[in-house]
């Protein structure tokens, strides 16, 4: 790092007093017990000027990137890069004070092999007005992102063949059925025509199962850019579709009037909501209050969500795993139950936009279910 000369200060700038003189000495045993320190941190540490060029860097730097510490000092750092990916947010961080947190960049070692970093940067707080630049080494997280990334794409890959090979037998399955009580529906006594009943229930169940396992698998694509949505109308237009249920379990929604807009992907919000409330029907039971409460709070950087009904209840033993996919309570019997995957949908959409969901519930107290949005930002690629 470097610290100005305090004489050759006095010598070319007579007007400087005393005390600026002092002020500087003691910045050099600062800026050298500083040095110290982070000589011995285990992260690279590099010092860059306001011209983009390496005044210091710890023997972690120097090692990872395979130059010496005086070959690196007088360096442009952008030379370092592998590739141009992060030379524009590199260089506003060093020229024009845009800080970086937690960004990646790729570095070229004199050996040839490329370096994943995190990059973090501070302004150091000398007479030069330099920035300091944290870098860890993240090459093998990095790898080990990639495998997950290409995994899960094989993964979604196996799931849209599975359910396009099970939508085929399917289709035929549920038209065989219709065809038989259509045609001999007359001839079979009450046990047979329950039987069909039992088949029409099993195969709409299955084809629910595969719309919602593809619906999980789809979440996070490339291309599911966000927006403001009037929350509101989208939750009024899920309220119209929903209304038979609703009425056959005696319950309806509560939709606040100032309901501010939330930036999502429209359609993501949409499965939020529907399955939220979906699941408030599906698990009413005896209810001390037919409302299900909406709300929208803003919270900092983002905006919760909550659902809120007065149904039975969810035991604290169960409300973890209930977000997990297949995991689903008993339902109210006699009723029909869901696809397990519903809660699932909810988290894969709360994680890709930032946030989380989680429940506060106790049997027979209903629940409450919440969720939170950041308000910038696209959704995370899954």
């Amino acid at each position: 790092m470097t610290v100005s000369n305090s004489a050759a200060a006095v010598a070319s700038n007579g007007r400087r007093d005393v005390s600026e003189v002092a002020a500087e000495a003691l910045s050099r045993d600062e800026l050298a017990a500083i040095a110290a320190v982070l000589e011995a941190t285990p992260d690279a540490v590099i010092a860059v000027d306001r011209q983009a060029r390496i005044t210091w860097a710890n023997a972690r730097a120097t090692g990872f990137l395979g130059s010496g510490a005086n070959s690196l000092v007088g360096t442009l750092i952008g030379s370092l890069l592998a590739d141009l990916d992060g030379l524009d947010a590199l260089l506003a961080c060093v020229t024009g004070d845009v800080p970086l947190s937690d960004h990646t960049l790729h570095f070229a070692t004199a050996s040839g092999h490329p370096v994943t970093v995190s990059a973090a940067s501070a302004a150091f707080p000398g007479p030069d007005g330099q920035i300091l630049l944290h870098l860890r080494d993240v090459t093998q997280r990095a790898g080990k992102e990639d495998d997950l990334a290409r995994a899960n794409a094989e993964l979604e890959h196996c799931v849209n063949a599975l359910a396009h090979d099970l939508r085929s037998p399917l289709v035929a399955l549920l038209g065989f059925s219709r065809l038989l009580r259509q045609d001999y529906g007359e001839l079979l006594d009450e046990t047979g025509n329950h039987f069909i009943d039992r088949i029409d229930q099993a195969g709409c169940t299955m084809e629910s199962l595969v719309h919602d396992m593809l619906e999980l698998s789809s979440i996070g694509r490339p291309g599911e850019s966000r927006e403001m949505v009037d929350t509101r109308s989208l939750l009024a237009q899920i309220e119209a579709e929903l209304k038979p249920k609703l009425e056959a379990v005696g319950l309806h929604m509560e939709i606040p009037d100032d309901l501010p807009p939330v930036y999502a992907h429209p359609i993501r919000l949409y499965q939020v909501f529907s399955n939220l409330v979906g699941n408030a029907i599906e698990h009413a039971g005896p209810n001390r209050d037919p409302r299900i409460h909406i709300a929208i709070v803003d919270d900092g950087d983002v905006h919760r969500i909550c659902v809120r009904d007065h149904g039975r209840g969810i035991p604290l033993e169960s409300q973890e795993r209930i977000f997990e996919v297949f995991e689903s309570l008993n339902t109210v019997p006699g009723r029909k139950s869901g696809t397990g995957i519903g809660l699932a949908i909810v988290k894969k959409i709360a994680e890709t936009h930032r946030g989380r969901v989680w429940v506060e519930s106790r049997p027979g107290r209903g629940a409450a279910f919440h969720l939170t949005i950041a308000k910038c930002g696209d959704p995370i690629l899954a």
